[in-house]
């Protein structure tokens, strides 16, 4: 995995030039919550906001696209979540995976549910399927990991050209704990 840092702090903003390839994948959000963000709000077209109201364009969206029942006390996103769902996630002290597969990928999550904590490690050894890891620090920086070079250098691209913090991670201080 290839990281970077910024403090760009909604994982659909900061993807966002990788958000169709990621509407592919599931994505392992673990024991966190969703809410209606003033992001998610904003996205939402006028239109559909007066005919089914937004608590209820949200309510459908979250029964369609995040699977609460497969893995026992923990969110999966659906393919189609991302686009949809990626900025309503809370995202504070936490780590999302986009994880590619056909099927609900049961065995990767349970590989990831494992180092979700490692906090100031880079995630080494990750099963070939993970294709992001977000992960939200404190509220001051994220670091995004990439399996793929050409999303690395996209968002790293995307990021600069908005005048956003970007740095590539090269050194870990308390490396050595992590997997």
């Amino acid at each position: 995995m290839r990281y970077l840092r910024t403090n760009d702090a909604s994982p659909l903003s900061t993807l966002r030039t990788v958000a169709s390839s990621l509407d592919w994948c599931w994505w392992y959000v673990g024991g966190n919550g969703f809410s209606m963000t003033p992001s998610f709000l904003r996205r939402i077209a006028p239109r559909e906001r007066a005919a089914e109201g937004v608590r209820g364009r949200y309510e459908r969206l979250l029964a369609d696209y995040v699977d609460h029942e497969s893995v026992p006390g923990c969110g999966v996103g659906k393919p189609g979540f991302f686009s949809r769902l990626g900025d309503s996630v809370d995202f504070s002290r936490t780590t999302l995976f986009a994880i590619e597969g056909e099927e609900l990928p049961a065995c990767t999550i349970g590989e990831v549910m494992r180092v979700e904590l490692a906090w100031f490690d880079p995630l080494q050894n990750l099963p070939p399927e993970v294709v992001v890891v977000a992960r939200d620090v404190d509220a001051a920086y994220q670091d995004y990991g990439f399996r793929d070079e050409w999303m690395f250098k996209s968002v790293a691209a995307d990021l600069r050209r908005r005048e956003l913090p970007c740095d590539e991670v090269t050194a870990w201080p308390h490396a050595g704990g992590g997997t």
